[in-house]
């Protein structure tokens, strides 16, 4: 009878030892994924600043150079941060604004670089405005942002 007992609490410790490796597993997964956000934050930020500076400078081939990188970061699949139409809306604001940047840097136009400078820079305003607007919403209904988030808006990706 004991045999059968410590079998028992053998296996039962192997299921309970396996679902926390995966449960670990899981964290280590979702600490990569905040990371790797982190960093595309950063370069986002830095490559706007690069673009600030190239504007203010009117070196135009500095602000061509960073606003087709702000693009190329935009493209990533970290950037994704929430699958709704308003997020994907946002983006693709983004990558117009950097592609009007990048077009009148090209064409050496001054103002125009102005203009598309504060038009990207009021899009990331209202993004990561609307970005903690979903989150907070989620916060007041008992969700953690960063697995409530994707749960609950799954519903909302287009097809």
């Amino acid at each position: 009878m004991n045999t059968k007992w410590l079998a028992m609490l053998g296996i039962l410790g192997l299921i309970l030892g396996g679902v926390w490796l995966a449960h670990a597993q899981e964290a280590t997964d979702q600490e990569k994924k905040t990371q790797l956000k982190n960093q595309l934050m950063k370069r986002k930020l830095e490559s706007a600043q690069k673009v600030l500076e190239g504007a203010a400078m009117l070196h135009f081939a500095t602000v061509e150079r960073f606003a087709g990188d702000l693009i190329q970061v935009s493209n990533t699949a970290e950037w994704q941060v929430v699958p709704t139409p308003e997020y994907k809306r946002h983006s693709e604001e983004f990558r117009r604004n950097c592609d009007e940047l990048r077009k009148a840097a090209k064409n050496k136009n001054g103002d125009g670089v102005a203009i598309a400078y504060v038009k990207m820079s009021m899009n990331c305003f209202d993004c990561h405005k609307y970005i903690r607007e979903v989150k907070i919403t989620l916060d007041d209904q008992g969700d953690r942002p960063h697995k409530g988030l994707f749960a609950r808006l799954q519903r909302y990706q287009e097809p």
